[in-house]
């Protein structure tokens, strides 16, 4: 008989609380990035093409 094999890397039974505290922090930031990205991101759309559709229509009002 063979020993089984034994790897040194950790295994998912051998994570702690403070693995899943920062695994969970990782989250949290990350979806903070990703909405401030998408709130800047959608205002740059807004101003382009309020400044896009206010040259258009700016001559029909006056």
């Amino acid at each position: 008989m063979y020993p089984a094999p034994v790897s040194s890397g950790k295994q998912p039974a051998d994570l702690s609380i403070g693995d899943g505290f920062s695994f969970g922090c990782g989250f949290v930031i990350a979806s903070i990035v990703a909405s401030i990205g998408l709130s800047i991101g959608i205002f740059l759309w807004l101003v382009i093409l309020g400044a896009i559709l206010g040259r258009s229509f700016l001559p029909l009002l006056r």
